[in-house]
């Protein structure tokens, strides 16, 4: 095994060249090495789009390195990031199992190789490896509790709360023990709030000791003190116990 240094993390890579993180790294040697075979690769740059929402080329994307923001663009202009995914992550399954347009405008986060398998080669390739089906299910059941965990976020607590919770997701995300190098303008998209109520909120946190901000990047000195500092303040929240289980 190696490493290759992505935008956000050092990623850990096996001998056949795929990311050793997310369904990729579950795939049995046989799938893997079907998928380097069957799978179309591309590069692409930092915010190079990868797909428009409405577009109707079906199948699935696998990140080999690098990082891709999946989110729309408001009426006013401003960009809402729903999710952001690192390598060994799929997405596009919508497509396949839904037969949707994308739903998302995805684009890359610092420069992002990805996989694309159409449609019709996916299934055969559930086809070739029924066990992979399990995972993709997994896959889909764990995006629809974060959305509906967002939704819940969204209607329910404050900002502070919620810039602490992403915080700390992109904390586990990263994998750089503390430090997440995320500007507040990419904060506020992914919290579809505005950068001043973000920096507010950042200012909040800084002095109840949680965190430092600096430039391009926020350090959470011990990110279990903020975790449960979050949790007394919203007990039995759902995204407390998918974190327990992430770690």
């Amino acid at each position: 095994m190696y490493t290759l240094l992505s935008f956000w993390r050092v990623v850990a890579v096996d001998a056949d060249g795929m990311p050793n993180r997310g369904i990729v790294s579950r795939l049995s040697p046989a799938a893997r090495a079907r998928l380097q075979v069957v799978c179309t690769r591309k590069t692409y740059g930092s915010g190079q789009l990868i797909h428009q929402r409405g577009d109707k080329r079906a199948g699935v994307d696998f990140i080999i390195s690098g990082m891709v923001r999946l989110g729309a663009v408001g009426r006013s202009g401003q960009v809402i990031s729903a999710f952001m995914l690192s390598a060994g992550d799929m997405f596009g399954e919508v497509t396949v199992f839904g037969r949707l347009s994308r739903m998302q405008d995805a684009h890359a986060y610092g420069q992002t190789v990805i996989d694309h398998l159409s449609a019709a080669r996916f299934r055969l390739f559930l086809e070739e490896f029924p066990d992979v089906v399990d995972l993709v299910l997994e896959l889909m059941a764990l995006r629809q509790a974060r959305a509906i965990i967002a939704i819940d976020e969204i209607l329910r607590l404050p900002l502070i709360d919620r810039l602490g919770r992403l915080l700390l997701d992109l904390d586990r995300l990263s994998g750089n023990a503390g430090v997440v190098p995320v500007a507040k303008n990419d904060l506020a998209e992914r919290l579809g709030a505005s950068r001043v109520a973000v920096s507010n909120a950042l200012a909040q946190l800084a002095a109840l000791g949680f965190v430092r901000s600096g430039y391009g990047r926020v350090d959470i000195p011990e990110p279990a003190a903020l975790q449960v500092w979050l949790s007394c303040r919203n007990e039995a929240h759902p995204a407390d116990a998918m974190a327990r289980d992430r770690d």
